[in-house]
């Protein structure tokens, strides 16, 4: 359960702070265009390709809290607007700190996410590893094989490789 919110949580915070190719916004100093700006960047080959490149990429971290039922947690996003709208989202269902983690299916240590005009596609294999993890920065780098289901059954591939990360933590919880 907690996953499928922080799921939202991430796909309601990629609505608000997208990257754009013709829009910045430089009024959030910890935001899309502000002084602590982040990156995403990546390869991506199958079903579709792109030479992904966001420039307004952000982090979020969560400690794992007992008494209220939450599970520790470090996220990752940037999304690209164009004549497609292409995202990537790293989520890590430990609590923030460095190391590599597995990005296969099901979900152990987490998940990594591609989707071009909402059409989402899970890593069914794949790491993530973060080398610097603090309460204000977090970097990497990640490379995973993701999926989806067509509504005729029909399985679509995805890879992104070459994926590096270097982004501000918006926001702790």
């Amino acid at each position: 359960m907690n996953r499928l919110i922080s799921i939202a949580v991430i796909i309601s915070l990629t609505l608000f702070f997208g990257c754009s190719e013709d829009k910045k916004d430089n009024s959030n100093p910890t935001g899309p265009g502000g002084a602590n700006t982040g990156t995403i960047n990546a390869s991506i080959s199958g079903d579709f390709a792109s030479n992904f490149q966001c420039t307004t990429a952000y982090g979020l971290q969560g400690t794992a809290n007992a008494s209220q039922g939450t599970g520790g947690s470090m996220h990752i996003q940037g999304t690209v607007t164009g004549s497609d709208t292409i995202m990537i989202d790293i989520q890590i269902y430990h609590d923030p700190a460095t190391g590599t983690y597995d990005l296969a299916f099901p979900p152990v240590d987490g998940v990594g996410i591609v989707s071009k005009n909402n059409e989402m596609n899970f890593s069914e294999s794949g790491t993530a590893t973060f080398s610097q993890v603090s309460s204000s920065r977090m970097s990497g780098t990640f490379n995973f094989t993701a999926f989806r289901m067509t509504d005729v059954g029909q399985k679509v591939t995805v890879t992104v490789t070459s994926g590096s990360f270097d982004v501000p933590v918006i926001a702790s919880y």
